[in-house]
């Protein structure tokens, strides 16, 4: 799978269509985390997909979110409540999905200093 692949597209760069968007992404994302719930069931495992597909599906939405998220700011997401473009739950989703996202990457990158610290250390 091409690091590109992406469910967010957006017609232009207007907020609105940002936040239709991205709203789309994590419509996806909530569907992702239900299927991957409920994948070992047997009365609904055969209607989701299989777990190879549902964990590609989590990917190609990781790499959506990460693009939305780029996308739009702090001051976008408040600008987009207080237009009626997100609800109070969305905007309390996405900040949380947000720091997340954030949280993840800078635990990767130290991850691979910490990882790399260690190589040094044992040369």
């Amino acid at each position: 799978m091409p690091n590109s692949a992406s469910i967010f597209n957006p017609k232009d760069n207007s907020l609105e269509e940002r936040i239709i968007a991205f709203k789309s992404v994590l419509h996806a994302n909530n569907n992702i985390e239900l299927s991957l719930k409920y994948n070992n069931d047997k009365q609904w495992s055969d209607r989701l997909g299989t777990t190879e597909e549902i964990k590609l599906a989590q990917k190609i939405n990781e790499q959506s979110l990460k693009q939305a998220f780029k996308s739009l700011n702090y001051a976008d997401l408040q600008e987009a409540k207080s237009l009626g473009l997100l609800t109070q739950d969305e905007a309390k989703q996405v900040k949380t999905l947000k720091a997340k996202s954030e949280l993840n990457q800078l635990s990767s990158s130290h991850k691979g200093k910490t990882h790399d610290g260690h190589n040094n250390k044992r040369s």
